[in-house]
């Protein structure tokens, strides 16, 4: 195995010292917090070559995660460009969403169950749940804005009170939200969307309020970019980590204090 130095220079890799200290950070769990073009990727790259090269990691056993195939696929190329094609071949990049599908297939394989059909664009389902619940055709945007309101709670975590408060351009979600889930789990179909921000309006001013937004189940608030290595490495407790601020362009302003 290579200390980092020879690491360093084997690869001409040119780090600062924030950069350096969240590279060699293996003992804990590691948030990077930073603006686009700051260096983060570079950071994550090097992160999982300092892995295989100097602590003997196999690569196998590390998993990159991010939000869009596009990034997963920059991701891999940078890392073949910089460290070389054998390990990137073997190095898992994937988007949340492709992890999840690797979840739910593998469970299936093993339980005999019926895995879940996947659905890409639930439009189609929206729109026919439309006409059931409300007797109905959709008109122009209509089914768009259900679309942004089935995200948005699913991503919030949305309660049963505020469901039942939710306008999306004019309509009533909660009776084509329930008719819609009701579709999906008889029909045994899941949806893979993006993550976005949906924006509706509501009867009573309920939600967006400051302080009281809610992580998705499967990502940060703010669209923060985050790297999964072995599982055992991410188990920080966010809870004590202090909001960053703005103008703050540090790759490596905040670490968990929580131990593998």
């Amino acid at each position: 195995m290579l200390s980092y130095a020879e690491f360093c220079d084997k690869f001409n890799i040119r780090l600062d010292e924030q950069q350096a200290q969240a590279v060699q950070c293996t003992d804990r769990a590691v948030l990077l917090l930073a603006v686009p073009g700051s260096g983060k990727t570079t950071t994550l790259i090097t992160r999982a070559a300092y892995l295989i090269y100097c602590m003997g990691v196999t690569p196998e056993s590390i998993l990159t995660m991010t939000y869009t195939v596009a990034a997963s696929a920059e991701m891999r190329t940078r890392f073949s460009a910089m460290f070389g094609e054998e390990y990137a071949a073997r190095l898992e990049f994937r988007t949340i969403n492709g992890v999840c599908d690797s979840i739910i297939r593998r469970y299936a394989r093993r339980t005999g169950a019926q895995r879940f059909d996947l659905v890409s664009d639930n439009g189609a389902i929206l729109a026919e749940v439309f006409r059931t619940v409300r007797g109905e055709h959709p008109e122009g945007g209509d089914i768009k804005e259900l679309q942004k309101a089935v995200t948005y709670i699913k991503n919030m975590r949305l309660p049963r009170g505020e469901i039942d408060e939710l306008e999306a351009g004019g309509i009533a979600v909660a009776p084509v939200y329930d008719a819609y889930r009701e579709t999906l789990r008889r029909r045994g179909l899941m949806v893979f969307q993006k993550s976005r921000s949906g924006r509706c309006s509501r009867k009573s001013q309920i939600a967006r309020k400051p302080g009281k937004s809610k992580p998705s189940c499967f990502g940060f608030p703010g669209g923060v970019s985050f790297f999964c290595l072995p599982s055992a490495l991410f188990r920080p407790d966010f809870s004590r980590l202090p909001p960053p601020r703005p103008a703050d362009r540090s790759v490596f302003r905040l670490r968990s204090s929580a131990k593998a």
